[in-house]
């Protein structure tokens, strides 16, 4: 689905991105894994046209990655771009407005991720779970092939981890190819089909992940076993 070579990113004089490679397979969901401040919110904002590469290149469905392609990728950067004095219904009415596409779109979605049943209070008065929801419905309007998710149980209780955990999973289940970053390990754990951590603007390891392994002590052992090295 996604391929990137010697992807860097520089502002000034700081790398933030260094020689970055990744392979993310199609209808998978890809965990990406690693600190704050470690590079994972940046490689995203440059896969869906936030900012701009300094070098390297992204192959996206066999070509290189154009903004054109962003017409197939579905996004939550940081936060869910909501309208809070808005209810559900509307936030979504304003961005299937803005792209020209047919309303009918909208509760099909919002059932997709539990909030068909929604009264008509604005977002303000939302649980972070909901707002995490709806910004996923809205996400999803243009049918993208690529879903990119940026530390999405950020602030979650547990059963809202457990509700976007079971909507991430049947999401993969529609062939959707799935991309998240997180800090949480154990989240990641139920999640990853493929992991890649990444640490100090470099991804050190990407592998297959069939559930067996301590993330944190693989991650753990990578990060002293680099500094021994160093």
């Amino acid at each position: 689905m996604l391929t990137i070579h010697n992807l860097t990113k520089i502002y000034g004089k700081n790398t933030v991105l260094d020689h970055i490679d990744m392979t993310i397979p199609k209808g998978k969901v890809y965990c990406l894994i690693g600190p704050n401040g470690a590079g994972k919110s940046t490689i995203m904002k440059i896969i869906t046209g936030l900012i701009n590469k300094t070098s390297g290149t992204i192959i996206f469905e066999g070509q290189e990655w154009s903004r054109a392609d962003l017409q197939k990728i579905g996004s939550i950067i940081e936060e869910p771009p909501l309208y809070k004095n808005l209810n559900a219904y509307d936030n979504m009415k304003v961005v299937t407005t803005m792209l020209g596409i047919s309303d009918s779109t909208i509760l099909p979605l919002l059932n997709k991720v539990g909030l068909g049943n929604i009264d008509k209070r604005p977002v303000r008065q939302f649980s972070l779970g909901m707002k995490q929801r709806l910004g996923i419905a809205i996400s999803l309007i243009n049918s993208p092939k690529l879903l990119i998710l940026d530390e999405p149980t950020n602030g979650l209780d547990p059963i809202g981890i457990q509700e976007l955990r079971e909507i991430i999973e049947s999401f993969k289940a529609e062939g959707i190819t799935i991309m998240i970053s997180s800090h949480i390990l154990s989240e990641v754990e139920h999640l990853a089909d493929y992991i890649g951590f990444i640490y100090e603007g470099k991804v050190i390891l990407e592998k297959e992940y069939n559930g067996s392994e301590n993330l944190e002590q693989l991650f753990n052992d990578l990060i002293l076993s680099g500094r021994r090295l160093g």
